[in-house]
Formats: C-alpha cells, sequence, structure tokens
C-alpha cells in the first residue's frame, strides 16, 4: 500500500467531524475506491498516472473553513508554462455516496484576473478516439476565453500562446484532461486551442467569454512544423478545413505583431 495512505488514515480517523471511527473509515474506503478506479482509467487509457488526489473527508452536517453554506471548497489554479493559461483543479468532498466538488465560481476567477464572464457553453461529442480539432481561435473584435473540461473519456489539448506582449509569444504547451480527473484547462485571450481525444465517446464542455463569430474564426494546422507540438500517434480523424490550414509564416507573425489579438 502506497505510504500515503497510512497518513490519510490517520487524518480521516481522527477527524473532528466524526462522531465514531467506523464512520471515518466508511468514507476513507469509499474514497480509496474511487481513487484506485481513476488510476485504473488512467492505465487503461495510457495517460499519466494520477498524484494523490485532492478529497477530503466531509460530513454534510460540518462546515470546513474555506468552504461556503453549501459545503463547496475553493478550486485548486494551477500555473503551466503560458502566462494565463491555467489547469484547475476541483477539491472534492467525499464520502459514502461519492464527492461534491465546485467547478466554477465567477468570484474566484475575477480575484485572479481571469475571464470571469462565460456567455456561452457548448459540448464537443467525438466518437472516435484520434478524433482532432483545431487549432482554433476567433480574431479582434471577437477574442475569446475559454473554459475546457473533459466530461467523458479523454483528450489532449494543445494552447499556442498568440499575444504579441506575451513572454510565451508562439509557445505551445500540451495538457491531458480526463473525465476521471475533473480537471478543467484556461485557456486565455489570444490563444488557438486544438485537441485530440484519447478514448472513443469522448466528450468535451466548453464555456467561453465571447459569442461565437463564425467570420472572427480563425485556424492553424495541426501539424505545422513552425509550433513543434508531438501530437499522439493514431489514426486521426479531422476535417479537410483543419488539415488545410495554410503555414504559419513570417507575414501572419507580422499580422499578429501589427493587430494584436
Amino acid at each position: 500500500m502506497e505510504s500515503w495512505f497510512y497518513t490519510l488514515k490517520t487524518e480521516w480517523v481522527h477527524h473532528a467531524v466524526y462522531t465514531t471511527r467506523e464512520a471515518a473509515k466508511r468514507d476513507l474506503f469509499a474514497y480509496i475506491e474511487t481513487y484506485y478506479n481513476r488510476q485504473r482509467l488512467h492505465s487503461a487509457l495510457g495517460t499519466a498516472p494520477l498524484s494523490k488526489p485532492s478529497f477530503r473527508p466531509h460530513n454534510p452536517a460540518s462546515t470546513f473553513p474555506g468552504e461556503d453554506q453549501f459545503g463547496a471548497s475553493p478550486m485548486i489554479f494551477r500555473e503551466t508554462s503560458l502566462p494565463g493559461v491555467q489547469i484547475i483543479q476541483v477539491e472534492a468532498l467525499a464520502d459514502v455516496r461519492g464527492f461534491f466538488a465546485r467547478v466554477w465560481c465567477e468570484h474566484e476567477f475575477d480575484s485572479r484576473g481571469l475571464a470571469s464572464r462565460m456567455v456561452q457553453s457548448s459540448v464537443s461529442y467525438n466518437k472516435k478516439r484520434g478524433t482532432l480539432r483545431g487549432l482554433h481561435y476567433q480574431a479582434r473584435p471577437s477574442v475569446e476565453a475559454r473554459l475546457v473540461r473533459c466530461v467523458r473519456g479523454a483528450t489532449f489539448n494543445a494552447v499556442i500562446d498568440l499575444r504579441p506582449h506575451s513572454p510565451g509569444f508562439l509557445q505551445s504547451l500540451s495538457v491531458t484532461l480526463s473525465a476521471a480527473d475533473h480537471d478543467a484547462l484556461y485557456v486565455p485571450p489570444g490563444c488557438a486551442l486544438g485537441f485530440q481525444t484519447l478514448a472513443d465517446e469522448t466528450e468535451v464542455l466548453y464555456q467561453m467569454s465571447t459569442f461565437y463569430t463564425p467570420e472572427y474564426a480563425r485556424g492553424f494546422r495541426w501539424d505545422d512544423p513552425a509550433f513543434g507540438l508531438q501530437w499522439p500517434e493514431d489514426e486521426r480523424t479531422i476535417l479537410e478545413r483543419d488539415r488545410t490550414y495554410p503555414d504559419f509564416n513570417e507575414t501572419l507573425v507580422a499580422d499578429l505583431r501589427h493587430h494584436p489579438l
């Protein structure tokens, strides 16, 4: 058994919200079962293994410091190598029923200087593993922030920084999201985004800060050598439009510099 289990067991069994050791053990083992179910899914998908997940014991009659009146804990915001691009993790409150976690809060986003007004939500359903969408963005005056969450299956996500004044200009990063982890990816205005599915029947939920405007929709080719992205090897399903975007070149760089997103 992993060493963190023993520390966790002590924390749960002696946690103040429990009136009996039996109640603490009941919720602890429900938590452990959830954790290993998630590990097995990662193993089947070939994605990165989980570290100790952010779950805490929860008694619905009690409130921990930092929780609101509904029992939800603040989200966890993780910086990435690109300025403003963040991975957002839930802090789940677990008990024998499962868990409860906050996935969106206007106040938490606003306090961190992130887009806190989301005006549209969309779902992307993908039948086959290897489905690739992107790389997409919207030009001015319809630049958008996006909050992306995989609610079924798993995705490999790629982000390109197109902001001329950003230290990360024209740099990229990749992030794996899965329904098992419940993480979200925040992509600020001025970045291109694409993803490839890692499992059949994958669904992705988008929240956008700007209304979709087709005439301002833009894109770059997923395998453009200018960005050097290392996509997972697979038999891909991809639209002709996404497959045939022109090469990124100095003319496009100059256009981004003169007309920043």
